[in-house]
């Protein structure tokens, strides 16, 4: 049919990442959605091109869910419907902020994420130059937040941090004293390249570390010296095996993994782009444009 515009505006919305919009038929469940936005102040806002029609309009997030819809829009050819959604209607964005040290120095490059205790809802940042992260999360929840670094543990483990309001959430780091290394195998004891080691803190404080294996299966992950630790690991086809135990300072601590029954992992498509340039990927009826300096 002949085509019309959606101007769909999201209020509230400059600081939430992952955005969805979409407008549907509610009789033949057809219409269009983006997740793609232009920035407007405080505000974010797509047009969505339909064709004329009645549909109910649709918007929200992984971390906030659905946060707000209207029913009964009316696309008219050649026109712009303009309908405007707030993102914090359904709920009160804040921000849970601090700092990570290591001995009193702020570290920088330290992911640090929350997790919405028995909801949907996770958030993650890195720390700046001066060891300072920032998120913003609804209000009125409690979230686990733990920092995560390839070189640094933290000193109280994970956390759960009730918030209410802006909340301050601080991390003192501990350098890495020890390591645990080995090999992830085949049943055949072949070494499993790209699969992925993740490590459970039995002693102490409770938090997580990872690595992944090398083109023969081999890893090294970084904790603090004196700790134990539950080590699982898993790969492409190959299914999450049981836990072993380990030490700071163990070595060979092999973990061999089962295939999955008529399981064939994708090959990657590996390109070259030259990051002052920029690029093309191209495959199939995907087209990746990556600008230049991006």
């Amino acid at each position: 049919n002949a085509q019309g515009t959606l101007r769909l505006e999201i209020q509230n919305a400059s600081t939430i990442s992952q955005l969805f919009g979409g407008a549907f038929d509610a009789t033949t469940g057809r219409g269009n959605g983006t997740d793609s936005w232009t920035a407007s102040s405080t505000s974010k806002f797509a047009n969505i091109t339909l064709p004329a029609g009645t549909y109910n309009v649709h918007a929200g997030s992984p971390s906030l869910g659905e946060f707000g819809s209207q029913t009964g829009v009316v696309i008219t050819a050649g026109q712009t419907t303009v309908v405007m959604i707030n993102a914090q209607a359904g709920a009160t964005l804040v921000t849970l902020s601090g700092t990570t040290t290591a001995s009193g120095v702020p570290v920088s490059g330290v992911n640090v994420w929350a997790s919405r205790i028995g909801a949907p809802g996770f958030f993650s940042a890195q720390t700046d130059a001066n060891g300072e992260y920032s998120l913003k999360v609804p209000d009125g929840f409690s979230y686990r937040v733990g920092a995560r670094s390839l070189t640094y543990l933290p000193t109280q483990g994970d956390v759960d941090v009730s918030v209410s309001g802006n909340t301050t959430q601080l991390f003192t780091l501990t350098a890495a004293g020890g390591t645990i290394t080995g090999q992830v195998l085949t049943s055949g004891a072949s070494g499993i390249a790209n699969a992925w080691v993740s490590a459970m803190k039995t002693s102490g404080t409770t938090t997580q570390t990872g690595a992944p294996t090398d083109a023969d299966g081999n890893y090294t992950l970084n904790v603090d010296a004196g700790s134990a630790w539950s080590v699982v690991a898993e790969g492409p086809c190959y299914p999450r095996s049981a836990a072993i135990s380990a030490s700071a300072g163990d070595t060979n601590k092999n973990i061999t993994l089962t295939a999955l029954a008529g399981c064939s992992a994708p090959v990657p498509q590996v390109s070259g782009v030259t990051a002052s340039v920029g690029g093309q990927v191209s495959k199939g009826d995907l087209t990746l444009d990556i600008p230049a300096n991006s």
